[in-house]
């Protein structure tokens, strides 16, 4: 290999290794949430965080910044795909639950690729051949708004604790489930970034700092967004639309 070759590749292999020290921290987060949320079955943490790391070098092989959008972000879909890869190597998952999050995936991965943005909820519905209200009825199946509450939007300043689910009352899981769905079309009303902020901090548990290094923002940035995007919600379900 010529030395200017081989200056490269040390170069590169220095700059992989940097970008997975960098992203370690979300990983091992990433990795805990998984765990938290389906049966692991013989697998450790240690586990996932392997296999997440796998799925870093794969985004970092597939990444195209001339796309616009942030590493940190396209590699969070790599590093949750790997992870669940290798729980579904070691048990079955739920077949229609994994083909729903498999063709969202890929669709989503389609479109960003075509568009060089995050599609919208139409796009993706029309890219899926599937009506807008089945979409957003998969977002409710796959758990998205697993970590919000309306309680938890309605109390927005007081500690950031979701409430308890009810396992007891049959009648109140329903309601639940119907403000759920009212949540998730709340939602999608949102612009791509502030969905994605709210889902990085509910739904993944990300501090405002860490969600910065995905997405390339500063901490007052993410957390500007973050205020803006309850304020919309509450706006939106209490009746007084708050669009823009």
């Amino acid at each position: 290999m010529k030395p200017q070759h081989e200056a490269y590749a040390q170069w590169d292999r220095l700059r992989r290794e940097e970008t997975v020290r960098e992203h370690l921290p979300l990983v091992y987060r990433l990795a805990r949430r998984v765990a938290n949320s389906v049966e692991l079955r013989g697998l450790e943490l240690n586990d996932l965080v392997h296999a997440g790391v796998i799925g870093l070098y794969q985004a970092m092989d597939r990444y195209d910044a001339s796309r616009g959008v942030p590493f940190g972000a396209f590699a969070m879909r790599h590093v949750r795909g790997r992870m669940l890869d290798e729980i579904a190597r070691h048990h079955q998952l739920p077949r229609g639950l994994r083909e729903r999050q498999n063709r969202l995936h890929a669709a989503y991965d389609r479109l960003s690729q075509q568009l060089m943005r995050e599609p919208s909820d139409e796009e993706l519905a029309a890219e899926l051949r599937i009506p807008l209200d089945q979409l957003h009825e998969w977002w409710v199946d796959l758990g998205w708004t697993a970590a919000f509450s309306l309680e938890e939007l309605e109390t927005q300043g007081q500690a950031d604790v979701p409430a308890p689910e009810d396992t007891f009352d049959p009648a109140r899981r329903l309601d639940r489930q119907a403000a759920r769905a009212q949540l998730v079309q709340a939602l999608h009303r949102l612009t791509p970034r502030e969905q994605q902020v709210l889902w990085l901090y509910y739904e993944e548990e990300l501090t405002l700092k860490e969600i910065g290094e995905v997405l390339d923002l500063s901490e007052s940035q993410v957390s500007r967004i973050r205020s803006k995007a309850i304020l919309r919600l509450r706006g939106m379900l209490t009746g007084h639309t708050r669009d823009g």
